[in-house]
């Protein structure tokens, strides 16, 4: 299922293919579908699999979900028809892929399309519990019990070193986690946690890069405690005695 971010409009096909799921890059092949996308821009746009299904009961099963899912344009989706009609097995050639890669490639949303993007989550309930369930249930990992391998979460650490957020994103986050609880709210860590969490950075050191880096941070800034002393504010005593306390 394919489900547009901005009105919450669905699309369901049935695709027949041998790859992982979170490999395979079919995205639909619905005419209406085709035009949102070209309209508001691909990045608005999620995939999900519901579930999976067998040759014999695949278009009974197509128009079970268009059904269920609204998805029919007389719902308010962009299935023309009420499904079943597709050819299974069909599959689009290398040249038509690469076209379709090439009419997205360096697309990007702009600063208006972003905000309006960031509004339109905001409070929406994206996908209904059921279709969360589902989702979880199809996947492969979820269903067979595996965990990533060592070296697939090395390969995903790596890809991820060195990529820097934007201030923009950074700011973005920010204002959509304004407001709501922090996650340890109301809560505290065991002494057993607190031990372990020492033990696990005791002996530690910064690096070079990271203290240059955190004085630049904090060039400029006035420290907090400036002209403070323990006897006009008690923060500082409490700190302190703290201090003299980890050293005993």
């Amino acid at each position: 299922m394919i489900e547009n971010l901005h009105n919450n409009k669905r699309y369901v096909g049935f695709h027949a293919t041998n790859k992982e799921y979170n490999e395979d890059n079919y995205f639909g092949s619905g005419r209406l579908l085709k035009k949102a996308i070209k309209k508001y821009g691909i990045q608005y746009f999620v995939k999900g699999k519901i579930e999976d299904v067998n040759v014999e009961e695949w278009k009974e099963k197509e128009t079970y979900w268009i059904r269920k899912m609204n998805a029919h344009v007389s719902l308010g989706g962009y299935n023309l028809t009420w499904g079943g009609e597709g050819t299974l097995g069909y599959k689009h050639s290398e040249e038509s892929k690469e076209k379709d890669r090439q009419s997205h490639k360096g697309k990007k949303a702009s600063k208006e399309t972003r905000k309006k993007l960031s509004i339109s989550h905001k409070g929406v309930k994206i996908h209904s519990e059921e279709f969360k369930r589902n989702l979880g249930k199809n996947n492969t990992l979820y269903k067979t019990g595996k965990t990533h391998s060592e070296e697939t979460r090395k390969k995903m650490s790596k890809s991820q070193k060195g990529k820097k957020q934007s201030e923009e994103h950074i700011r973005n986050r920010s204002l959509a986690l304004k407001g709501r609880p922090g996650g340890m709210k109301g809560k505290h860590h065991t002494e057993e946690s607190k031990e372990k969490n020492r033990q696990a950075i005791l002996g530690k050191k910064h690096t070079k890069e990271h203290n240059e880096n955190f004085g630049k941070s904090m060039k400029g800034k006035i420290p907090w405690n400036k002209g403070l002393t323990k006897e006009t504010d008690n923060r500082v005593k409490i700190i302190g005695d703290k201090r003299r306390k980890s050293k005993i």
